[in-house]
């Protein structure tokens, strides 16, 4: 799948940081689980910090689902309602 496929299958509100489209491997809401081109899978509502976000992307991710924008981190993201 590409990474420009992910609007096409979820209902982003906003996305953020779009320039590239690589190819997704994985999809892991696990930042200790993200391979190399994986998407995060955020639920913001939850307690996260920042360093869950700085370690998916250490290890792989090229873009992150989260219900909420995340700043600082310039990486695709696909804001969604929840």
């Amino acid at each position: 799948m590409l990474l420009s496929d992910i609007s096409k299958i979820i209902q982003c509100e906003r996305i953020l940081y779009f320039q590239n489209n690589k190819k997704v491997n994985y999809i892991s809401s696990s930042s200790k689980t993200i391979k190399k081109n994986s998407i995060f899978v955020c639920n913001y509502k939850k307690k996260i910090k920042k360093i869950y976000f700085e370690e998916a992307i250490k290890n792989g991710a090229i873009a992150i689902i989260t219900n909420k924008i995340i700043h600082d981190i310039n990486i695709p993201q696909f804001k969604v309602k929840n």
